[in-house]
């Protein structure tokens, strides 16, 4: 699922877009998975700004959800990120750079529900 950032950021990519995959996969094989894309994402990610949020389980905590609706209509910074991260025990890996964890984790908050993650607030 594409989630759509706050366009205003100075910070932004090119498209001030995050990006949310899901995955079912054995847990002998997630650390697999975990490394293999990273691998793809070091060798053909565009951005500087790259960075992934891993979320075990399928339920999206109350907290992750504000975050995410906070970052798609304000500034958010690396640090709020990663504290919130390490409070909902949230493995935050820059991949290009740090900047990336901001929209990485608020991908997570949004990635079952379409309609909020492609709006765009001004």
């Amino acid at each position: 699922i594409i989630v759509q950032l706050f366009p205003h950021n100075p910070h932004k990519t090119q498209n001030c877009v995050s990006i949310a995959l899901t995955f079912a996969v054995m847990a002998e094989d997630k650390e697999r998975l975990i490394n293999r894309l990273i691998e793809i994402l070091e060798h053909d990610t565009l951005s500087d700004k790259t960075a992934i949020a891993i979320l075990e389980g399928i339920g999206i905590p109350p907290e992750l959800r504000e975050y995410a609706m906070a970052t798609k209509t304000g500034m958010m910074d690396v640090e709020t990120a990663e504290k919130l991260a390490e409070e909902l025990d949230i493995p935050l890996i820059a991949v290009t750079g740090d900047q990336g964890k901001v929209g990485a984790l608020a991908a997570l908050g949004l990635h079952d529900d379409v309609d909020e993650a492609v709006k765009v607030y001004y």
